[in-house]
C-alpha cells in the first residue's frame, strides 16, 4: 500500500468525527486525534526542508563555478533567470518550513492538553 503525499489539507488537525453524537455520549467519545500521525507527517516535511536545502545550497556553488567559467550576454540572462529560480525555491523552502513549524506545534498543544485532561482525571 502507498502513502498518500502530504499536503496542507492532510496536516489539518487530523481530526475524525464519527457519527452524530446521542444522547450521554462526550465529544471525546466521537473525536479522535492521532499525535503519531501528525508527528510522522511533520517530520516527512522536516526531512524534505533538509534535503531540499541542501540542494539549494549545491546549485549556489555549482552556480558559482559556472559564473567564473563563463561571460557574455547569454550568461547575463542565464544569471538572472537561475537567480529569480533560486527565489521561488527560496520560498518553497521558507513555506514548507513554515508548515512543518505549524504541525509540530499543533502536536505540541494537543498533547499538553490531553496532559492537562488527564491531571485533571486523576485528581477527581
Amino acid at each position: 500500500m502507498t502513502e498518500k503525499p502530504i499536503t496542507v489539507r492532510s496536516l489539518r488537525l487530523r481530526a475524525v468525527c464519527v457519527n452524530r453524537l446521542k444522547w450521554g455520549d462526550t465529544l471525546s467519545d466521537k473525536i479522535r486525534f492521532n499525535t503519531i500521525r501528525l508527528k510522522n507527517d511533520t517530520d516527512s516535511i522536516k526531512e524534505n526542508v533538509d534535503t531540499i536545502s541542501q540542494l539549494y545550497s549545491e546549485l549556489v556553488e555549482k552556480r558559482a563555478q559556472l559564473d567564473a567559467m563563463w561571460d557574455g550576454p547569454a550568461s547575463e540572462a542565464f544569471k538572472k533567470a537561475f537567480g529569480d529560480d533560486l527565489v521561488g525555491l527560496m520560498t518553497m523552502i521558507s513555506n514548507m518550513q513554515r508548515i512543518y513549524n505549524y504541525g509540530n506545534m499543533s502536536k505540541e498543544c494537543y498533547e499538553n492538553c490531553e496532559n492537562q485532561v488527564s491531571g485533571v482525571i486523576s485528581d477527581i
